[in-house]
């Protein structure tokens, strides 16, 4: 398949190496398949959703038995992936909440149609040995994020003003991702830096040692991140918003069977992107070192076990995969105005659209659940 050139990078539908157990009986009952295009908000490959929702509903067939042929372009942020789905580049972009209320306040036709990152991922962390304690100590400090454009700056402003302290009193540099960022950290180029859950991860899994800062208010805690976004011709449209339901269901079963096995998942990973592969580790280390990364991603994308129990407990009427209540948003408006990213709160229904999630989920729990599991 051919790569695109958008100032990103394509992923093809065909994988490397078919698995013959992955061709679903149910595809055979589809007369024809949607091609879809999904938009991914960021460009480094890792143990994430483009694993869960992507590489698992493909390789495992949820894809197939929705009659949907997907395919992934990975976008520079969440910008960019608005972008490519206002030039319809791609059909469903992955976004910040952050930046989609930027784009409806300047009049993008965009609207969320489902949740994805359904709590705040993102911490700040600092040395263990540093002087700073809480949010408010950082008076006179900085803190790091991987770029501008980061939602991680609407992070710190927020962390900043609810400690009771001034944007100028705390710099915020940009300092990349990963190992540019984990350095910037360790040489003291910054006081403290502002990641979210499965990059940590990733420095605990290397051995990187940190201590993260107490969240300085609860403005934090209605707050989502990452969201799905359609274009508001799409979701005019009975055929557009009967794609959008399939394919997002799809999407979500891989889900909801990464997070009852998060190895198998990885199985499925490593055969997508043969890059998640960790130099000098044994097929089994890798496979447990990624799988810690999708548990902490899961840890605000899907249900909290403590009070949900696990997996097989996360029945329809239990759980609705991506479903925002309209509680949520009041939260999440104060949040990024907070963050100065919007100038006033966005009424709900110009931001929100709610009307798929019940087809959406519309899907046998059980059936997810007896899928072959692979460890090997």
């Amino acid at each position: 398949m051919a790569k695109r050139l958008l100032a990103m990078f394509t992923v093809s539908m065909f994988a490397i190496g078919a698995l013959a157990f992955t061709t679903p009986a149910n595809a055979a009952k589809c007369k024809s398949f949607d091609k879809m295009t999904m938009a991914i908000a960021h460009t480094n490959i890792a143990a994430a959703e483009e694993v869960t929702i992507y590489a698992v509903p493909k390789l495992a067939g949820f894809f197939r038995e929705q009659c949907i042929e997907m395919e992934a372009i990975f976008a520079n942020g969440s910008t960019a992936s608005i972008q490519a789905l206002l030039s319809k580049s791609a059909d469903i972009g992955f976004a910040s909440s952050v930046n989609v209320a930027q784009a409806v306040e300047q009049g993008l036709p965009v609207k969320i149609y489902s949740g994805f990152t359904i709590t705040w991922p993102w911490k700040i962390g600092v040395l263990p040995g540093s002087t700073v304690k809480t949010m408010a100590d950082l008076k006179g400090g900085s803190i790091g994020v991987s770029s501008m454009a980061s939602v991680g700056v609407a992070h710190a402003r927020v962390s900043i003003k609810e400690a009771g302290l001034k944007l100028t009193d705390v710099q915020i540099i940009p300092v990349g991702t990963g190992a540019a960022a984990t350095s910037a950290l360790q040489t003291g180029r910054i006081t403290a830096l502002a990641d979210f859950n499965d990059s940590w991860q990733v420095r605990e899994n290397s051995g990187v040692a940190v201590r993260y800062l107490a969240p300085p208010s609860t403005v934090f805690e209605s707050m989502f991140s990452v969201s799905l976004v359609a274009r508001t011709d799409q979701l005019a449209s009975k055929v557009e918003r009967d794609k959008l339901t399939r394919a997002t269901r799809a999407m979500f079963m891989g889900q909801y069977y990464s997070a009852n096995s998060p190895e198998s998942a990885m199985f499925y990973g490593f055969r997508e992107f043969p890059t998640l592969k960790l130099a000098g580790k044994s097929y089994s280390e890798q496979k447990r070192a990624n799988a810690l990364v999708l548990k902490s991603a899961f840890s605000s994308s899907a249900p909290d076990q403590a009070k949900y129990g696990p997996p097989v407990k996360w029945t329809a009427k239990a759980w609705q995969w991506g479903d925002l209540p309209t509680s949520r948003w009041t939260g999440a408006m104060k949040f990024i105005e907070l963050a100065e990213y919007i100038k006033a709160p966005i009424p709900v229904n110009q931001i929100w659209d709610g009307t798929l999630i019940r087809g959406i989920n519309q899907f046998d729990r059980n059936y997810v659940l007896r899928k072959p599991k692979h460890t090997s």
